[in-house]
């Protein structure tokens, strides 16, 4: 049941609401669920999808929102809620910054802080680099101006006082992120840490939350399960506690640094992706990574998170099964 509206303003009358959760849910985790449901319009609705987050327990949202702002912003203070913000860098560094700047004027009418951004991919590119580059050079001239564009957009960012939360998005490894953001060590961009993207580059997720956490300004939570195929390994989002990543250990990690300071993606390995370079390729042999015994504390592999032929499509649409799994809320506690 989606309870907007009429039905919203009952269950909120009566209490019957779920706990508010310190969690908040982003539009990427939606999206899909929304259409199966045949409500698309809620897209069109901003203060009827803010209720449809409360509903779920959610806490706050990450949306990239730019209309009704006044009667938006009112619907999340009486709801006690957040907002993330979500924008649009520019896909080429001479183009024109006005969407960028109005989605973040947009996110500070709203109250937010931050906003999620990714680095745009080239024209007809999936935004994955084993997928949207043929070598490492073109890798190189995509990320020098996706890095340049950044920059550009930071006298903005301060502007209105929201900071740019870059996410880690199947483009640089963490190494080049931690690069990056170090090169600027701007209070006005950090790190949208999501920490099952760059198990397509063969990265244990402890060590891209560990590398990244320092810059941490949002994260995207998800559990991945992980298999072998013929041409690299299968990524899959699956349900919290059925995958191989330890979620609570990697939300400490988080947090601690915080306070100190879809489908299915068959991922060609560094071995085989000319987009890494030549040490990433070097010694990569199938099965090498994902075989070995993993250090405590590290990644697990359970039975639950094995992807084959013919439980692939399963987990893979497990991913839009939302509601608040124990370990989502014990760790967030």
């Amino acid at each position: 049941m989606i309870a907007i509206g009429p039905g919203f303003a009952k269950a909120l009358a009566e209490g019957t609401l779920p706990p508010k959760s310190p969690a908040g849910i982003a539009t990427t985790a939606l999206s899909t669920r929304l259409r199966a449901a045949g409500v698309p319009p809620l897209r069109d609705n901003p203060v009827a999808y803010v209720e449809y987050c409360r509903s779920l327990g959610a806490g706050g949202i990450q949306h990239l929102i730019t209309t009704d702002l006044p009667a938006v912003r009112k619907r999340l203070d009486e709801l006690g809620m957040y907002y993330e913000g979500q924008v649009q860098l520019p896909t080429r560094l001479a183009d024109d910054l006005s969407t960028f700047e109005n989605s973040l004027r947009a996110s500070a009418a709203l109250g937010a802080t931050v906003a999620r951004a990714v680095s745009r991919p080239p024209q007809g590119g999936t935004g994955r680099r084993y997928e949207s580059f043929k070598s490492l050079a073109e890798y190189r001239t995509w990320q020098a101006e996706a890095d340049a564009i950044v920059e550009r957009c930071l006298p903005l960012a301060e502007k209105y006082k929201v900071a740019i939360a870059l996410e880690n998005h199947k483009d640089r490894t963490v190494e080049e992120h931690v690069g990056f953001l170090r090169r600027f060590s701007s209070p006005w961009l950090g790190s949208l840490i999501d920490p099952g993207n760059n198990m397509s580059f063969m990265e244990d997720p402890i060590e891209t939350v560990t590398a990244l956490a320092p810059w941490v300004k949002a994260t995207s939570l998800k559990d991945m399960g992980v298999a072998l195929y013929e041409d690299g390994f299968l990524l899959a989002e699956v349900p919290f506690g059925t995958g191989m990543t330890d979620q609570k250990a990697l939300f400490a990690i988080m947090r601690k640094a915080f306070f100190a300071t879809r489908s299915r993606c068959r991922c060609a390995p560094p071995a085989i992706s000319p987009a890494f370079p030549k040490h990433r390729r070097a010694g990569w042999r199938p099965g090498s990574q994902w075989s070995k015994p993993r250090p405590p504390g590290s990644m697990r592999w359970t039975a639950s998170a094995r992807l084959s032929s013919s439980n692939a499509k399963r987990l893979t649409t497990a991913r839009f099964s939302h509601g608040p799994a124990p370990i989502w809320l014990e760790m967030l506690a």
